[in-house]
């Protein structure tokens, strides 16, 4: 038998090593690992985004050089403490699993800004109201025979008395587009941002009709029966696409239907004084002391939180993540995704609010109430975009 010569020993010793390690190669860049404890594995990624984006990630205490939104590839399966952190606003964290061959998303998390509420309006307002793009609000001042309403812009606050009726009663304040809706009892006045007086713009004609009985009432749409609920003192607060949305006020009674199943059309009927709808998927109502959000789609009812102090108001972020509610002295921000519990961030303190709001962006909140010194509408950055 002939002897290699020596090119022929290194060609191959280096063949034999490729043949040994390109498999390994290959294996490597797919994902796969090995650990003495726990033999092959494959890895899995983590896909983390924020609002405002740029900000800095930790893993495990470990600084990324990535800033979000940003793809973390090869990451062993397992748990991971996950910190987001970003100048001028509050960090995130949370821990969180990250499985073989999977993306595990953290997406949109938003990141609060550090800010206190500062008076924007200093005015006794009562029942205020915000036009739907967020540019206005409206209020009304009552005193012993008279009753006053006021509109301001809000980004460059000029408050403007718009209406003055001989009546003490608290009036009924509604927008419709830039035109406010202002009524007392039978008297029904509509003026404009500047204060002009017009014709009270016509309700929109809707397909659903509600005929009261002595013991129920029945629901019609288009003309045709649709259901029969218990008795009670119903309004329409909302129709889109096929869902009806009424409010029994004589029980705090939310029931919501839909106009596309004839043979089933209540969906649900729960106690509740607020409820807000995300996008067309997603409902969330309010009792005093609890919310919760419901599915149409998957039929399924989810309590959010429950709390102990009385619940005054509640709305969506216009992301979707997050529900924001109002108590007597806090507005909180608490956030939808349960793994590793929903976080809720106090957002503004005040001995009293009253109500709230927020742009429609979801850039910043405004609030009605008093800081022990001051009362009017207050103003706090949500995050810094």
């Amino acid at each position: 038998m002939r002897t290699p010569s020596p090119n022929q020993l290194v060609f191959l010793v280096f063949f034999g090593l490729f043949f040994v390690t390109a498999p390994l190669v290959v294996l490597y860049t797919a994902g796969y690992r090995w650990q003495p404890s726990r033999g092959v594995l494959r890895t899995g990624t983590l896909f983390v985004s924020s609002v405002p984006d740029n900000a800095t990630i930790f893993l495990n205490e470990e600084k990324m050089s990535d800033r979000t939104p940003a793809v973390i590839k090869t990451l062993l399966p397992g748990e991971y403490n996950v910190r987001l952190e970003r100048e001028g606003h509050m960090a995130w964290e949370k821990t969180l699993p990250v499985h073989e061959n999977t993306t595990t998303f953290i997406d949109r998390v938003l990141l609060f800004a550090k800010s206190a509420p500062r008076l924007l309006i200093r005015e006794p307002v009562a029942r205020a109201t915000w036009s739907q793009d967020g540019k206005y609000v409206a209020w009304a001042q009552t005193q012993e025979g008279w009753s006053e309403v006021w509109i301001s812009t809000l980004e460059s606050p000029a408050s403007r008395l718009v209406s003055r009726m001989a009546s003490s009663a608290t009036p009924e304040l509604a927008w419709d587009g830039d035109v406010l809706t202002i009524t007392v009892g039978d008297n029904v006045r509509a003026v404009t941002v500047e204060g002009l007086e017009v014709v009270p713009p016509l309700p929109e004609p809707t397909p659903v009709e509600l005929v009261p009985a002595t013991s129920y009432t029945d629901v019609f749409y288009n003309g045709s029966f649709l259901a029969r609920l218990p008795n009670g003192t119903y309004t329409i607060a909302d129709t889109r696409g096929s869902y009806i949305t009424l409010i029994d006020r004589a029980h705090d009674r939310l029931f919501l239907l839909t106009s596309a199943d004839r043979e089933a059309p209540l969906l649900l009927q729960e106690d509740a004084i607020f409820f807000d709808w995300v996008r067309r998927d997603a409902l969330a109502f309010g009792t005093p002391y609890s919310i919760s959000m419901y599915e149409p789609s998957k039929h399924t009812t989810t309590l959010v939180t429950r709390i102990s102090e009385p619940l005054h108001a509640l709305m969506w972020h216009p992301d979707g993540g997050y529900i924001f509610y109002a108590t007597d002295h806090e507005v909180r921000a608490i956030e939808l995704d349960d793994r590793d519990g929903r976080r809720v961030t106090s957002l503004a303190s005040l001995p009293i609010i009253e109500t709230f709001s927020m742009d429609p962006r979801g850039r910043t909140l405004y609030l009605v109430g008093n800081d022990g010194m001051d009362q009017g509408v207050f103003v706090r950055e949500i995050t810094d975009r």
